[in-house]
């Protein structure tokens, strides 16, 4: 089961509904997404705007979500 918390600075998710995806961390104040993979690989993504991280949870597919909104947009 998904497990989610925000507070005034980060954005927390875990257990995400991912074969590939294990969780993801949004700090607020520095726009920067950390994904953890379920092969153990963490990257961050600078300049992710805080919409892209919500839109993201709502999404059906995760890793279509990562794949076309975040992975080919932003660097890690």
């Amino acid at each position: 089961m998904q497990r989610f918390i925000e507070t005034d600075r980060l954005i927390t998710v875990d257990n995400l509904d991912s074969s590939a995806i294990k969780s993801f961390q949004y700090d607020k104040a520095t726009e920067i997404l950390t994904i953890t993979f379920t092969s153990g690989g963490q990257y961050d993504y600078p300049n992710v705007p805080i919409d892209i991280s919500r839109e993201w949870l709502e999404a059906d597919s995760k890793g279509k979500f990562y794949n076309k909104e975040i992975r080919y947009v932003y660097a890690c």
